[in-house]
Protein backbone atom coordinates (compact mmCIF):
# COMPACT_ATOMS: atom_id res chain seq x y z
CA UNK A 1 0.00 0.00 0.00
CA UNK A 2 1.52 3.18 -0.90
CA UNK A 3 1.11 6.45 0.98
CA UNK A 4 2.20 6.69 4.94
CA UNK A 5 1.47 5.22 8.36
CA UNK A 6 2.06 7.99 11.27
CA UNK A 7 2.60 6.68 14.75
CA UNK A 8 1.76 9.24 17.76
CA UNK A 9 2.92 8.25 20.88
CA UNK A 10 4.35 10.37 23.90
CA UNK A 11 5.08 7.53 26.92
CA UNK A 12 6.64 3.82 26.21
CA UNK A 13 3.90 2.17 26.92
CA UNK A 14 2.30 3.56 24.13
CA UNK A 15 5.59 3.49 21.79
CA UNK A 16 5.25 -0.63 23.00
CA UNK A 17 1.70 -0.38 21.07
CA UNK A 18 3.00 1.65 17.93
CA UNK A 19 5.34 -1.63 17.53
CA UNK A 20 2.89 -4.36 17.93
CA UNK A 21 0.40 -2.24 15.39
CA UNK A 22 3.48 -1.76 13.25
CA UNK A 23 4.06 -5.49 12.51
CA UNK A 24 -0.04 -6.61 12.89
CA UNK A 25 -0.75 -4.44 9.81
CA UNK A 26 2.22 -4.74 7.79
CA UNK A 27 3.34 -1.40 7.38
CA UNK A 28 5.79 -0.48 5.34
CA UNK A 29 6.36 3.40 5.44
CA UNK A 30 5.77 4.75 9.15
CA UNK A 31 6.59 7.48 9.99
CA UNK A 32 6.58 8.03 14.28
CA UNK A 33 6.08 11.29 16.16
CA UNK A 34 7.15 11.46 19.48
CA UNK A 35 4.66 13.98 20.81
CA UNK A 36 5.67 16.12 23.87
CA UNK A 37 7.22 13.25 26.65
CA UNK A 38 6.37 14.73 29.90
CA UNK A 39 10.30 14.09 31.63
CA UNK A 40 13.59 13.29 30.69
CA UNK A 41 12.58 9.69 32.10
CA UNK A 42 9.98 9.32 29.64
CA UNK A 43 12.50 10.58 26.77
CA UNK A 44 15.50 8.27 27.97
CA UNK A 45 12.85 5.02 28.16
CA UNK A 46 11.17 6.10 24.62
CA UNK A 47 14.72 6.42 22.80
CA UNK A 48 15.60 2.82 24.06
CA UNK A 49 12.76 1.39 22.97
CA UNK A 50 12.75 3.12 19.23
CA UNK A 51 16.28 1.55 19.04
CA UNK A 52 15.06 -1.56 20.35
CA UNK A 53 12.54 -1.86 17.67
CA UNK A 54 15.03 -1.47 15.23
CA UNK A 55 12.13 1.78 13.75
CA UNK A 56 12.59 1.45 9.86
CA UNK A 57 10.81 5.23 9.24
CA UNK A 58 11.48 8.27 10.46
CA UNK A 59 11.25 9.69 13.97
CA UNK A 60 10.43 13.17 14.62
CA UNK A 61 10.80 14.65 18.32
CA UNK A 62 8.26 17.33 18.90
CA UNK A 63 9.38 18.48 22.83
CA UNK A 64 7.46 21.25 24.80
CA UNK A 65 10.00 23.76 23.17
CA UNK A 66 8.65 25.42 20.35
CA UNK A 67 6.13 22.72 20.10
CA UNK A 68 3.19 25.08 18.48
CA UNK A 69 5.88 25.83 15.90
CA UNK A 70 7.09 22.16 15.26
CA UNK A 71 3.22 21.18 14.91
CA UNK A 72 2.64 23.74 12.61
CA UNK A 73 5.32 22.76 10.16
CA UNK A 74 5.19 19.35 10.78
CA UNK A 75 1.05 19.45 9.91
CA UNK A 76 1.47 21.21 7.01
CA UNK A 77 4.05 18.49 5.63
CA UNK A 78 1.82 15.91 6.32
CA UNK A 79 -1.11 17.56 4.66
CA UNK A 80 0.62 17.41 1.27
CA UNK A 81 0.87 13.31 1.23
CA UNK A 82 -1.03 10.16 0.78
CA UNK A 83 -2.13 8.73 4.54
CA UNK A 84 -3.04 5.65 4.88
CA UNK A 85 -3.72 5.34 8.78
CA UNK A 86 -3.27 7.21 11.34
CA UNK A 87 -2.28 5.70 14.89
CA UNK A 88 -3.21 7.07 17.61
CA UNK A 89 -1.31 6.51 21.49
CA UNK A 90 -3.64 8.11 23.62
CA UNK A 91 -7.44 9.13 22.71
CA UNK A 92 -8.03 11.20 25.62
CA UNK A 93 -5.22 13.74 24.70
CA UNK A 94 -5.60 17.10 23.44
CA UNK A 95 -2.05 16.69 21.68
CA UNK A 96 -3.28 13.49 19.80
CA UNK A 97 -6.24 15.19 18.97
CA UNK A 98 -4.88 17.83 17.09
CA UNK A 99 -3.61 15.47 14.65
CA UNK A 100 -6.23 13.04 14.19
CA UNK A 101 -8.73 16.22 13.58
CA UNK A 102 -6.31 18.14 11.27
CA UNK A 103 -5.47 15.10 9.21
CA UNK A 104 -7.23 13.27 6.50
CA UNK A 105 -6.40 9.86 6.49
CA UNK A 106 -7.87 6.35 5.54
CA UNK A 107 -8.23 4.94 8.58
CA UNK A 108 -7.76 6.06 12.24
CA UNK A 109 -6.50 3.47 14.90
CA UNK A 110 -6.34 4.43 18.42
CA UNK A 111 -3.75 2.38 20.56
CA UNK A 112 -3.65 1.90 24.53
CA UNK A 113 -2.52 4.73 26.57
CA UNK A 114 -2.88 2.21 29.49
CA UNK A 115 -5.74 0.33 31.44
CA UNK A 116 -7.75 2.90 33.34
CA UNK A 117 -7.34 5.12 29.79
CA UNK A 118 -8.56 2.77 27.65
CA UNK A 119 -12.12 1.67 29.66
CA UNK A 120 -12.21 5.02 30.34
CA UNK A 121 -12.58 5.70 26.67
CA UNK A 122 -14.07 2.66 25.62
CA UNK A 123 -16.98 3.45 28.05
CA UNK A 124 -17.75 6.96 26.69
CA UNK A 125 -17.63 5.19 22.56
CA UNK A 126 -20.41 2.67 24.29
CA UNK A 127 -22.57 5.62 25.75
CA UNK A 128 -22.15 7.67 22.28
CA UNK A 129 -19.96 10.93 24.65
CA UNK A 130 -18.23 12.82 21.93
CA UNK A 131 -16.14 15.07 24.14
CA UNK A 132 -12.91 17.57 22.93
CA UNK A 133 -9.73 17.80 25.10
CA UNK A 134 -8.59 21.03 23.26
CA UNK A 135 -9.39 23.54 25.05
CA UNK A 136 -11.03 27.06 24.24
CA UNK A 137 -7.92 28.58 24.57
CA UNK A 138 -5.97 26.30 22.21
CA UNK A 139 -8.84 26.53 19.53
CA UNK A 140 -8.23 29.82 19.29
CA UNK A 141 -4.55 29.42 18.93
CA UNK A 142 -4.34 26.67 16.74
CA UNK A 143 -7.19 29.03 14.55
CA UNK A 144 -4.64 31.88 14.59
CA UNK A 145 -1.46 29.71 12.99
CA UNK A 146 -3.51 28.39 10.41
CA UNK A 147 -4.48 25.33 11.88
CA UNK A 148 -8.28 24.00 11.02
CA UNK A 149 -9.96 20.96 13.09
CA UNK A 150 -12.63 19.38 11.59
CA UNK A 151 -15.47 19.10 13.79
CA UNK A 152 -15.98 15.30 16.34
CA UNK A 153 -18.55 13.15 15.07
CA UNK A 154 -19.76 10.20 16.33
CA UNK A 155 -17.96 7.74 13.98
CA UNK A 156 -17.33 3.35 14.68
CA UNK A 157 -13.94 3.84 15.89
CA UNK A 158 -10.98 1.17 16.19
CA UNK A 159 -9.17 0.11 18.96
CA UNK A 160 -5.96 -2.28 18.79
CA UNK A 161 -5.35 -2.90 22.19
CA UNK A 162 -3.64 -5.28 24.85
CA UNK A 163 -6.70 -5.76 26.92
CA UNK A 164 -9.78 -8.13 26.55
CA UNK A 165 -12.60 -5.65 25.10
CA UNK A 166 -15.48 -7.05 23.16
CA UNK A 167 -16.28 -5.67 19.83
CA UNK A 168 -19.45 -3.18 20.44
CA UNK A 169 -21.55 -1.40 17.74
CA UNK A 170 -19.25 1.72 18.02
CA UNK A 171 -16.10 0.22 18.42
CA UNK A 172 -14.11 -2.46 16.92
CA UNK A 173 -11.61 -4.43 18.75
CA UNK A 174 -8.63 -5.68 17.63
CA UNK A 175 -6.43 -7.40 20.17
CA UNK A 176 -2.60 -8.24 20.49
CA UNK A 177 -0.45 -10.36 23.13
CA UNK A 178 2.64 -8.58 22.80
CA UNK A 179 3.77 -11.09 20.16
CA UNK A 180 6.55 -8.27 18.79
CA UNK A 181 8.05 -7.38 22.99
CA UNK A 182 8.45 -11.28 23.16
CA UNK A 183 10.25 -11.63 20.31
CA UNK A 184 12.10 -8.53 21.01
CA UNK A 185 13.28 -9.36 24.81
CA UNK A 186 13.29 -13.27 23.76
CA UNK A 187 10.18 -13.92 26.31
CA UNK A 188 9.29 -17.13 24.03
CA UNK A 189 12.16 -19.09 25.11
CA UNK A 190 12.50 -18.07 28.75
CA UNK A 191 12.02 -20.74 31.16
CA UNK A 192 9.63 -20.60 33.62
CA UNK A 193 10.73 -22.60 36.45
CA UNK A 194 13.60 -20.38 37.68
CA UNK A 195 13.41 -19.75 40.92
CA UNK A 196 11.81 -16.99 43.06
CA UNK A 197 13.54 -14.11 44.47
CA UNK A 198 13.61 -12.55 48.29
CA UNK A 199 12.21 -9.52 47.33
CA UNK A 200 8.52 -8.34 47.32
CA UNK A 201 7.20 -5.70 44.84
CA UNK A 202 4.88 -3.14 44.89
CA UNK A 203 3.67 -0.84 41.77
CA UNK A 204 3.84 2.62 41.68
CA UNK A 205 0.83 4.00 39.35
CA UNK A 206 -0.16 7.85 38.68
CA UNK A 207 -3.91 7.04 37.93
CA UNK A 208 -5.50 8.15 41.26
CA UNK A 209 -2.44 9.42 42.66
CA UNK A 210 -3.59 11.61 45.57
CA UNK A 211 -5.92 9.08 47.41
CA UNK A 212 -3.54 6.11 46.62
CA UNK A 213 -0.55 8.45 48.15
CA UNK A 214 -2.50 8.62 51.69
CA UNK A 215 -3.54 4.97 51.88
CA UNK A 216 0.49 3.59 50.52
CA UNK A 217 1.59 3.66 54.19
CA UNK A 218 -0.97 1.23 55.34
CA UNK A 219 -0.78 -1.02 52.14
CA UNK A 220 3.09 -1.13 52.92
CA UNK A 221 2.77 -2.07 56.83
CA UNK A 222 -0.14 -4.65 56.11
CA UNK A 223 1.99 -6.15 53.09
CA UNK A 224 4.85 -6.53 56.09
CA UNK A 225 2.87 -8.09 57.91
CA UNK A 226 1.62 -10.41 55.05
CA UNK A 227 5.53 -11.01 54.73
CA UNK A 228 7.55 -10.43 57.62
CA UNK A 229 10.97 -11.92 56.68
CA UNK A 230 10.64 -10.33 52.79
CA UNK A 231 12.28 -7.30 51.72
CA UNK A 232 9.86 -4.61 50.28
CA UNK A 233 10.52 -3.26 46.78
CA UNK A 234 8.67 0.06 45.48
CA UNK A 235 8.68 0.57 41.57
CA UNK A 236 8.15 4.02 41.68
CA UNK A 237 6.17 5.23 38.20
CA UNK A 238 8.37 7.37 35.71
CA UNK A 239 5.81 10.44 36.59
CA UNK A 240 6.33 10.08 40.77
CA UNK A 241 8.50 12.08 42.80
CA UNK A 242 10.82 10.62 45.62
CA UNK A 243 10.48 13.34 48.11
CA UNK A 244 6.16 13.13 48.00
CA UNK A 245 6.74 9.26 48.49
CA UNK A 246 9.17 9.59 51.46
CA UNK A 247 6.97 10.77 54.54
CA UNK A 248 4.89 7.26 53.32
CA UNK A 249 8.29 5.11 54.11
CA UNK A 250 9.07 6.87 57.19
CA UNK A 251 9.73 3.69 59.89
CA UNK A 252 9.69 0.83 57.14
CA UNK A 253 12.30 -0.73 55.28
CA UNK A 254 12.13 0.01 51.91
CA UNK A 255 14.14 -0.23 48.85
CA UNK A 256 13.09 2.30 46.53
CA UNK A 257 13.44 1.77 42.78
CA UNK A 258 13.39 4.72 40.38
CA UNK A 259 13.89 2.16 36.93
CA UNK A 260 15.19 3.37 33.88
CA UNK A 261 13.31 1.42 31.68
CA UNK A 262 9.36 0.56 31.76
CA UNK A 263 9.39 -2.79 34.60
CA UNK A 264 8.26 -4.82 31.84
CA UNK A 265 11.44 -4.25 30.20
CA UNK A 266 13.47 -4.32 32.92
CA UNK A 267 11.57 -7.53 34.16
CA UNK A 268 12.79 -9.22 30.61
CA UNK A 269 16.54 -8.06 31.35
CA UNK A 270 16.81 -9.16 34.49
CA UNK A 271 17.84 -12.72 35.68
CA UNK A 272 16.58 -11.90 39.29
CA UNK A 273 13.41 -13.03 40.29
CA UNK A 274 10.89 -11.10 42.17
CA UNK A 275 8.42 -13.46 44.64
CA UNK A 276 5.37 -11.48 44.16
CA UNK A 277 4.14 -8.25 42.58
CA UNK A 278 1.28 -6.23 44.61
CA UNK A 279 -0.76 -2.73 43.21
CA UNK A 280 -3.89 -1.22 43.24
CA UNK A 281 -5.00 -0.15 39.36
CA UNK A 282 -1.61 0.04 37.69
CA UNK A 283 -1.58 -1.08 34.01
CA UNK A 284 1.69 -3.18 35.14
CA UNK A 285 -0.29 -5.43 37.32
CA UNK A 286 -1.93 -6.77 33.83
CA UNK A 287 1.06 -6.53 31.50
CA UNK A 288 3.12 -8.27 33.77
CA UNK A 289 1.11 -11.02 34.05
CA UNK A 290 0.19 -11.72 30.43
CA UNK A 291 4.17 -11.37 29.73
CA UNK A 292 5.28 -13.52 32.73
CA UNK A 293 2.63 -15.55 33.44
CA UNK A 294 4.54 -17.51 36.29
CA UNK A 295 4.75 -14.38 38.49
CA UNK A 296 2.42 -14.07 41.57
CA UNK A 297 0.74 -10.81 40.39
CA UNK A 298 -1.86 -9.25 43.33
CA UNK A 299 -4.39 -6.40 43.23
CA UNK A 300 -5.07 -4.99 46.71
CA UNK A 301 -8.49 -4.23 46.88
CA UNK A 302 -9.44 -1.34 49.29
CA UNK A 303 -12.32 -0.06 49.71
CA UNK A 304 -11.42 3.13 51.05
CA UNK A 305 -9.95 4.87 47.68
CA UNK A 306 -11.65 2.72 45.36
CA UNK A 307 -14.00 5.52 44.61
CA UNK A 308 -11.09 7.39 43.30
CA UNK A 309 -11.20 5.10 40.19
CA UNK A 310 -12.97 5.29 37.37
CA UNK A 311 -15.28 1.99 35.99
CA UNK A 312 -13.29 -0.11 38.89
CA UNK A 313 -15.42 -3.29 38.05
CA UNK A 314 -14.68 -2.64 34.53
CA UNK A 315 -11.21 -2.79 35.73
CA UNK A 316 -10.56 -5.57 38.03
CA UNK A 317 -13.11 -7.91 35.57
CA UNK A 318 -9.82 -7.70 33.10
CA UNK A 319 -7.27 -8.02 35.86
CA UNK A 320 -9.14 -10.91 36.89
CA UNK A 321 -9.34 -11.74 33.03
CA UNK A 322 -5.50 -12.10 32.76
CA UNK A 323 -4.76 -13.91 36.08
CA UNK A 324 -4.06 -11.48 38.65
CA UNK A 325 -5.01 -12.61 41.75
CA UNK A 326 -7.44 -10.20 44.32
CA UNK A 327 -6.11 -9.41 48.47
CA UNK A 328 -8.25 -7.79 50.81
CA UNK A 329 -6.73 -4.67 52.37
CA UNK A 330 -7.27 -4.73 55.94
CA UNK A 331 -6.37 -1.72 57.90
CA UNK A 332 -4.31 -1.94 60.84
CA UNK A 333 -1.08 -3.44 60.21
CA UNK A 334 1.81 -3.25 62.08
CA UNK A 335 5.39 -3.85 61.75
CA UNK A 336 6.22 -6.78 63.77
Amino acid sequence: MSGLDVFLASTPFQLIGCGEARSYYAVENPLLVIVRPDNKATEQQMTFLIAKLDWPGEVIWMPKRLFYVRLWLLLRRLRNQRLNRLFVGNKGSWMHEIFFRALVSSEIVFLDDGLGATVLCYDAAKRGIVASKISKRKGWLLAILGIRLAPLRKAKMTFFTCFPLSSIESVDIVQHHFQVFRELFGLNQRRTDCPKGNGIGYLGQNHGKQALLKRLREHFLYLKGRHPDTSLIYFMHRKQRLELLSPCFEGITVNIRSNSMPIEIAMALSDDRIEAFYGFTSTALFSLKKLFPELSVYRVEDEGISEAVRHPEELWQILDHAGVETIEFRPGGSIE
